[in-house]
């Protein structure tokens, strides 16, 4: 008889931030293998799914998204020129891992520029 004994999955590693854009931004990052851990290690934690957690740098409010298949995920609907903090951890069937270390990005301007003619009236050449 075999007996397999699993755990809570560990922490994902090498959370790295692309694609910043003024609404959005790209998470990647990767879970530990043999290769990344001592020669005798070799995960048997099953991850079922990641969970992507962030806030504003100098606010509290959290915000979670749960059931993360692949190792990235694209968060949408940010504020531009705003920086944030992101964590990552995973989840397999017996619990949640720990969370990673925050990475923290900003997003980048406004999409468009609002250019406004003071003095003149609507209409009214140079």
């Amino acid at each position: 008889m075999i007996i397999r004994v699993q755990d809570l999955p560990l922490a994902p590693v090498n959370l790295e931030v692309s694609e910043v854009t003024a609404s959005s931004l790209r998470l990647d990052w990767s879970y530990p293998t043999s290769s990344s851990m001592s020669p005798s290690f070799e995960p048997n934690h099953a991850v079922k799914e990641y969970e992507v957690k962030f806030h504003l740098t100098h606010e509290s409010g959290v915000f979670e998204i749960s059931g993360i298949t692949e190792q990235y995920y694209t968060v949408q609907h940010l504020n531009y020129s705003t920086e944030y903090v992101f964590s990552v951890r995973a989840a397999n069937f017996i619990g949640k891992g720990p969370w990673t270390p925050w990475t923290t990005a900003t997003t980048r301007g406004p999409r468009t520029s609002l250019v406004m003619n003071f003095g003149r009236k609507a209409g009214q050449a140079n």
